[in-house]
């Protein structure tokens, strides 16, 4: 092969056409390592030249991922050989950013088989692979369906009360589903949350970590795109509620897992926007929202949605952040119906017009 610092769009498609000139995969087997290789450190204009990703062997290449993700769906962990195969073609699929329709069905069976009984997850190097390949496929549905079954099944629930060092399904996926836009993401996170529901307050009660912020953060998007029908249920929202007011009267929280105080005021903030009740359960607990003044801008949003004129009044006046960030949360609202965001807006306006 030629040498890395010589190769030329040219060269490169002569060393492809010359691979394509083997008649078996066996026979070319140590060809093809010693090319997938180089291309880890060739630069992404070359490897995107139309000569280049046009040719025949990156097909080559998607039908082999294909294959080895089809194998991989049958045991447990891959051989040494096929491993180092399945991490080299992913790299490059992500660097020259291409996510072939040919790969869905094989990624589909496998987050299918880690929703069942979290097979794949504990082979570490190839689901970190495995992961940047689903980054890929962020914005099909298909994916994104079974990303959330991943989350709806009990072994998503069981992995997290064992507070489980485990990427994938806890912190990269809920990221995956926070990015995505397609126009069935309402209905999809109104499935997630019936099934998820259930059992969150039991895991907003576990230790702190940074598994349960994303939990939270989950949670929060998944309402955030949900129709008024999802907020009906008091029975789920409610303890849920003091599940959260609990979790930041705690002082040691602080120090274990500061970012997650800023989810569950997102959280909080998200439910009394759109549920009365709950509401009114914050309503009774300012004090606590009074000793977060200063540390998360959302403290002062629920703080003046439930504090009277006379309170917000010295607020201001103590404290001229205060408006500041109220002001900038309503300015970011685009639905001005919801109930707290009206609250927001009347009080504001009005208490300033007072203190003027």
């Amino acid at each position: 092969l030629a040498e890395l610092q010589t190769i030329t769009v040219h060269k490169l498609k002569q060393i492809f056409d010359d691979f394509n000139q083997f008649s078996s995969l066996i026979e070319s087997i140590g060809h093809l390592i010693n090319i997938l290789d180089i291309l880890q450190n060739i630069n992404v204009i070359i490897l995107t030249d139309p000569l280049i990703i046009n040719h025949k062997f990156y097909s080559l290449l998607i039908d082999l991922l294909e294959h080895i993700c089809n194998k991989w769906h049958k045991s447990y962990y891959l051989p040494e050989m096929e491993s180092f195969i399945f991490c080299h073609i992913i790299e490059i699929l992500f660097k020259i950013e291409i996510h072939p329709e040919k790969l869905i069905p094989p990624i589909k069976t496998c987050l299918k088989d880690i929703a069942k009984h979290g097979k794949h997850l504990y082979d570490k190097n190839n689901m970190k692979y495995f992961s940047k390949l689903v980054s890929l496929y962020t914005q099909n549905q298909k994916i994104i369906n079974a990303i959330v079954k991943c989350w709806c099944s009990k072994y998503y629930v069981k992995i997290i009360e064992r507070i489980e060092n485990e990427e994938f399904l806890l912190i990269t996926c809920p990221k995956y589903w926070i990015a995505y836009s397609g126009s069935d993401k309402e209905e999809t996170a109104n499935i997630l949350l019936n099934a998820l529901l259930p059992s969150s307050n039991r895991l907003l009660q576990l230790k702190p970590s940074k598994h349960v912020t994303h939990l939270l953060d989950l949670l929060n998007h998944s309402f955030a795109l949900c129709s008024s029908t999802i907020f009906t249920n008091n029975s789920l929202l409610v303890p849920i509620t003091y599940t959260l007011l609990a979790m930041i009267s705690k002082q040691s929280i602080f120090e274990e897992i500061y970012s997650m105080i800023k989810s569950i005021l997102r959280l909080l903030l998200t439910l009394i926007n759109n549920n009365q009740m709950i509401f009114q359960c914050v309503q009774q607990h300012q004090e606590l929202f009074q000793n977060l003044i200063g540390l998360e801008d959302e403290a002062y949003i629920i703080l003046v949605s439930i504090m009277n004129d006379s309170d917000i009044k010295s607020m201001i006046n103590s404290n001229e952040t205060f408006a500041l960030c109220v002001q900038k949360h309503i300015e970011q609202q685009n639905d001005t119906n919801h109930f707290l965001t009206a609250r927001l807006k009347r009080k504001l306006s009005f208490t300033i017009f007072r203190v003027k």
